[in-house]
């Protein structure tokens, strides 16, 4: 064999040798970043259902302050535009059963299931009615923010 087909052989196991480690290396970060984004994404997720029991089961939602500091923009356009009584305010029944009287006084989370992309079920008493409503749920610069209810 002559020089210049040992020097292309070298250069082609070489080549072969880089891409694959190229590739390898890609598939290796693109596992740990959806490795890190899981974790990350759990963490939101445990912290907002957390949050959801909390602003539920202690009320929060009828505190106009929490409404205005842990509801987005349009979501607190959409509980003023439904809000039926003069002289404005939010529509905070939205959160609830929408029932005005129940067999009992009981009030509270039942459960809260995430449904993926920042939605979650939560089940709950509300005078002791059960009832469910999905919540969007997001995580702004360390503060989490009603995005959207149905």
């Amino acid at each position: 064999m002559k020089l210049e087909s040992y020097l292309f052989i070298v250069f082609a196991v070489f080549v072969s040798a880089c891409n694959g480690n190229k590739v390898n290396k890609e598939e290796a970060d693109a596992q740990s970043s959806v490795d890190a984004e899981a974790v990350i994404n759990e963490d939101v997720t445990d912290g907002a259902v957390d949050f959801i029991k909390e602003m539920y089961n202690n009320v929060c939602y009828e505190d106009y302050a929490f409404l205005k500091k842990h509801c987005s923009a349009d979501m607190l356009k959409k509980l003023e535009e439904d809000y039926e009584y003069e002289g404005g305010g939010y529509a905070v029944w939205e959160f609830r059963s929408g029932a005005q009287d129940g067999p009992s006084d009981q009030h509270e989370i039942i459960s809260v299931t995430p449904e993926g992309d920042n939605w979650y079920k939560y089940e709950f008493y509300d005078m002791g009615i059960k009832g469910s409503h999905e919540i969007q749920v997001i995580q702004v610069d360390g503060e989490y923010l009603i995005k959207d209810l149905k």
